[in-house]
């Protein structure tokens, strides 16, 4: 079993990197949080094929940090584009849904590289980009 679930190798050294220079001080790191809601499935459908089902057609955040002051999502991705934008925004309507946190939200991508743009554009949407 991966030490950081649905992980791929390049995403779980660019962690690693980042874990070992982070500033900040987790009270928690939870990884693989599912959020959002199942596909929706047929009651004739075997159990085995229903716990398929629910294991993996949720959303899947890849870190949720927490510290005193703030929970943190991550998302960990080499090359950074649209795309983890895109989840990073959803997670956290998401994550607000169902966990309706007391704590303010911080949002952050870790990555090796960003293509052309979004140096720009993940700031517009208050992404921080942890270049490691």
């Amino acid at each position: 079993m991966p030490r950081y679930p649905h992980m791929s190798p390049g995403e779980e050294k660019l962690w690693e990197r980042y874990l070992t220079w982070a500033p900040t001080q987790f009270q928690k790191l939870t990884y693989d949080v599912h959020l959002g809601d199942s596909a929706p499935m047929d009651p004739t459908w075997p159990p085995w094929l229903v716990n398929l089902v629910l294991a993996t057609s949720r959303k899947r955040v890849d870190v949720i940090g927490e510290t005193d002051k703030e929970v943190i999502i991550y998302e960990v991705k080499e090359r950074a584009g649209m795309s983890a934008l895109g989840q990073l925004l959803c997670y956290e309507a998401l994550y607000r849904e169902e966990y309706k946190p007391m704590k303010p939200i911080r949002k952050a991508v870790i990555t090796d590289r960003l293509p052309p743009n979004m140096e720009i554009l993940f700031p517009r949407f208050n992404v921080e980009v942890i270049l490691v």
